[in-house]
């Protein structure tokens, strides 16, 4: 799979759809009832860790991995201004991580979608591994053949781990992860940076379809691109 690379302006637009649509809240208020006050966790490839800091608030102690020093930097800077004591970050690929038992629960978000990522989950935990996968789009507002399309496998990960005997639970949720801007302007960059290949000539029409005009609000975004994203937690216990 192709390996994600965080830049400032992916940082920024990430940090305002994750405070504006409060996603990891919603994640969150899934993920909490498998989660005891008693329990370590360890969110790998936690990226910007707005999951990780929801973990925060229930778990003993959380470990937040990620192999971007620079997603990690910001996440630092929220734990302190958050005052937040229960965490520790990480700068570790995942590959250099022992396959033992470290942690009660390990959690991955939108990383790796494939059973063997959550059986690596499984050998670090020794209770249980909890894995969000993306699994598809409700809305698509990409050109057409601008940007791949990612198509949800979670079914067929679902069959695969449970013809290995591992035992599972589910639950599936379709989660508004649209994304704010402040101008016109930044909506363009935004279709730019992340398909910068196939973009039609006419973009600028295209963006006025999709785009959703704000009314004021304290963030001072002008703008909004629905993106209902179809999600499936899979909880796997030892």
């Amino acid at each position: 799979m192709d390996m994600f690379t965080w830049t400032k302006d992916s940082i920024n637009w990430y940090k305002q759809a994750a405070e504006y649509t409060k996603y990891d809240q919603e994640i969150y208020q899934e993920i909490e009832p498998f989660i005891e006050e008693t329990d370590t966790v360890c969110d790998i490839a936690c990226g910007l860790g707005f999951i990780s800091m929801q973990l925060a608030k229930k778990a003993k102690s959380v470990t937040a991995i990620d192999i971007s020093a620079q997603a990690l930097q910001l996440l630092q800077k929220n734990i302190e201004r958050q005052s937040i004591t229960n965490m520790e970050v990480i700068t570790s690929d995942i590959a250099d991580l022992p396959a033992k038992p470290q942690w009660d629960v390990t959690v991955m978000s939108f990383f790796k979608q494939s059973d063997d990522a959550m059986l690596q989950l499984l050998d670090m935990s020794k209770k249980r591994a909890i894995l969000v996968l993306s699994n598809g789009s409700k809305t698509n507002f990409w050109p057409n053949n601008s940007r791949p399309s990612k198509q949800g496998n979670a079914d067929r990960l679902i069959q695969e781990l449970k013809a290995k005997g591992v035992r599972i639970n589910s639950i599936e949720r379709d989660l508004d992860f649209g994304q704010p801007f402040h101008s016109f302007d930044e909506a363009i960059q935004f279709m730019k940076h992340y398909a910068p290949n196939n973009l039609p000539e006419n973009l600028e029409d295209h963006l006025r379809v999709h785009l959703v005009p704000m009314e004021e609000n304290p963030f001072g975004y002008r703008y909004y691109l629905p993106h209902i994203k179809k999600i499936v937690i899979v909880i796997a216990d030892k």
